[in-house]
């Protein structure tokens, strides 16, 4: 038996849950126990050999060592007083706790630099390069910055005058890496809008190089991927999504597939559509695209104070009549692995007049014989001689 987390609008809601698990598991002769809330009129209700000796702590900053309930607190690393090595770094960024991708951007720089590590071909307790020192010197001091953010602990505080659920998905690549972002958009009945960072995902680029539009069809690939599991997770239907990017070559592949192109781009174009249809996507400059950030990775100080990355384009809050729809997307570009066309063979074929009818090359069958536009045009002035 797992423990079970729950989160109410008000106090009547919560004890009507705690009501109803009680009940259910009633019938199988299971009885809850180490009940923790945070509102003490509702702990005021449950007896208290039945509680949990901790309180439980949201929405105050953790440190490493409190409780916590399904391990839902991003934990900071201490404070490092050796010298770093490959071995320090890897244990480090794995103790961040990060499943939704808020903090993605932090993340990509730390995995960035492990990248570099494996790269540079140092063991597991080297010391690492004074250059990459000073990067990770800054990162890990930054980190406790995070758990000084505030963040909501609900997607949007009216609940009950929203009346339209938004999903838009941006989607970026860098040499660095590729990612995707998603931002929930309500709008209310008064015709409010609000903007909500919903989760993000991120991979490393491959350490064999990719080109850019390459890289940035991976970003796309990735987002039809968390928009389509997403949207079912929270039944949003697809007429409520939206899909953004900032590459014309990506927009021009998925709009218009290559005939002939490249196995690696097909696929990939293929998968995407698969799950989001072209219809679903439009351009966004890149100085707007909040994935951006995720795929070349910023300082943990530095993304406390991004406003696009927790809002989104200021766009967003604007009337949906109002954004700009690009159309001059234009071809898809050529991919650099296409097949590329076979040359034309010429076989030219001169008979002589006393051969009866056969080649002069040959006494039975005609040899094709393979010649170049050089060639061709001296057997045309033999034939013509002949």
């Amino acid at each position: 038996m797992d423990d079970f987390l729950h989160g109410s609008s008000n106090l009547q809601e919560a004890q009507e849950v705690r009501q109803d698990l009680n009940a259910l598991l009633q019938r199988g002769q299971m009885r809850l126990r180490k009940w923790r809330t945070n509102s003490p009129e509702l702990l005021a209700t449950i007896p208290e050999d039945l509680r949990e000796t901790e309180p439980l702590k949201i929405g105050t900053n953790f440190e490493l060592g409190c409780p916590k309930a399904l391990g839902l607190f991003v934990a900071t690393p201490q404070p490092i007083t050796t010298k770093p090595t490959k071995r320090i770094i890897a244990s480090q960024t794995a103790k961040v706790f990060d499943v939704l991708g808020w903090f993605a951007p932090i993340t990509v720089k730390a995995k960035h630099l492990l990248q570099l590590l494996w790269k540079s071909g140092i063991s597991w307790d080297e010391v690492i390069p004074s250059d990459l020192h000073a990067v990770w010197i800054r990162w890990n001091s930054e980190l406790p910055a995070v758990n000084k953010f505030p963040m909501s602990r609900k997607l949007v505080e009216k609940q009950a005058t929203v009346q339209q659920i938004q999903f838009h998905v941006f989607s970026d690549a860098s040499r660095i890496a590729y990612g995707a972002v998603v931002h929930a958009r309500y709008l209310h009945r008064d015709s409010t809008v609000t903007i909500s960072l919903l989760t993000a995902k991120t991979r490393i680029a491959p350490i064999k190089e990719l080109s850019i539009p390459r890289l940035e069809l991976c970003a796309a690939k990735l987002l039809a991927q968390l928009i389509s599991t997403t949207a079912v997770d929270l039944a949003v239907p697809s007429s409520n999504l939206f899909s953004w990017c900032d590459s014309t070559a990506v927009l021009g592949w998925l709009r218009n597939p290559p005939p002939k192109g490249s196995v690696f781009v097909l696929n990939r174009v293929f998968a995407t559509t698969d799950l989001l249809p072209a219809s679903k996507w439009r351009y966004v400059a890149t100085d707007v695209n909040p994935a951006d950030l995720a795929s070349r990775g910023v300082f943990p100080q530095e993304l406390t104070e991004k406003e696009l990355w927790w809002k989104g384009p200021p766009r967003l809050s604007e009337s949906l009549v109002s954004w700009p729809i690009r159309t001059d997307i234009g071809d898809p570009p050529i991919d650099e692995d296409t097949p590329k066309p076979a040359p034309i063979l010429t076989v030219i074929v001169a008979n002589h007049p006393d051969s009866g009818g056969q080649s002069r090359h040959s006494s039975s069958s005609p040899a094709p014989v393979p010649t170049s536009p050089t060639r061709e045009c001296r057997g045309q002035e033999m034939k013509a001689k002949l």
